[in-house]
């Protein structure tokens, strides 16, 4: 990061190929997943003002107008984390007020840009109808891995809708996330054929759940690497990886501090960005070991055998 001394502003470079993919991606849908301090909330708030910076301006006074909904599935999590993170990009000094009643915004007004930040939480399907009277530009759903595929759809169902026509309309409209690895039962690794869809889903909802070509979707580099026996049958320890993303943000040696006490399933979800079951408890096969005895594709009869 970078301060500009002429006006104060910091200056967002992406430390990654993939998330500079990310921030450039003008698709309707453009979802980044990553490892634990990979940078994929900074890029999508900075992501946000790059789209106000594009936006076509209005035939009546010359003004880019904007209004987006941030997403975090509660209020204190909001506050002390994703808020936390825009306001370190856009300080009410420099981009105007920012106003502490639920739900928060942010009334940006620099320039020739009007940009209206709303963040809301939507805890469950229940809270949808809060969304149901906004008309938006865009949505940013923060850590969608703990997102319902209800809210998903609602979000995206609300752009589109400003500015309005008679405003001179809007460039771009949709939705942008970020996340960990969820589990393979998320609706999202399913959607995107990253994992099996659910058995009970009818061939007509598995259709809907298949993920639109013209959407994006951009998966980091792991953080850290495994070190193996040297049979390579068995994990023995990590070393970070050199081409892991936003490395050069973090403090020193942080993934291998970070993975202290941790077992494998939350180091391989939070740091490896694999998407595997995160359980609490004692196994009861001590012995299985997923890379050992799981198989890597589905394992399908042989015609002919019992």
């Amino acid at each position: 990061m970078r301060i500009d001394p002429s006006t104060g502003q910091r200056i967002f470079e992406p430390d990654g190929d993939t998330l500079g993919r990310y921030l450039e991606s003008n698709a309707q849908v453009s979802i980044i997943r990553g490892p634990i301090g990979s940078g994929t909330s900074s890029a999508s708030c900075m992501k946000i003002f790059k789209f106000a910076l594009e936006q076509r301006k209005s035939p009546i006074d010359g003004k880019r107008r904007s209004k987006w909904c941030v997403i975090r599935d509660s209020y204190p999590l909001l506050e002390h984390t994703t808020i936390v993170t825009w306001l370190h990009w856009f300080p009410e000094e420099l981009y105007g007020r920012f106003y502490w009643s639920k739900p928060f915004l942010h009334e940006i007004r620099v320039g020739d840009i009007e940009l209206d930040v709303v963040f809301m939480a939507l805890e469950g399907p229940g809270d949808l109808q809060k969304l149901r009277s906004f008309e938006l530009t865009g949505v940013f759903i923060n850590e969608m891995e703990f997102t319902s595929k209800a809210i998903f759809d609602e979000a995206e169902s609300r752009t589109k809708r400003f500015p309005s026509k008679d405003m001179g309309g809007s460039n771009w409209f949709g939705v942008i996330g970020d996340m960990n690895a969820p589990p393979p039962d998320h609706w999202f690794p399913q959607m995107t054929g990253e994992a099996p869809p659910a058995d009970d889903l009818t061939e007509e909802e598995l259709a809907r759940l298949a993920w639109p070509a013209e959407w994006e979707y951009f998966v980091q580099p792991p953080a850290l690497l495994e070190i193996r026996s040297p049979d390579g049958e068995t994990v023995v320890g990590y070393e970070t990886n050199p081409g892991a993303e936003n490395i050069h943000n973090l403090a020193d040696d942080y993934y291998e501090k970070t993975m202290r006490g941790k077992g494998k399933a939350w180091i391989d979800s939070r740091l490896r960005n694999k998407i595997v079951h995160v359980v609490d408890g004692d196994p009861v096969w001590r012995q299985y070991n997923a890379d050992k005895h799981l198989a890597a594709k589905e394992l399908r009869p042989i015609m002919g055998h019992d």
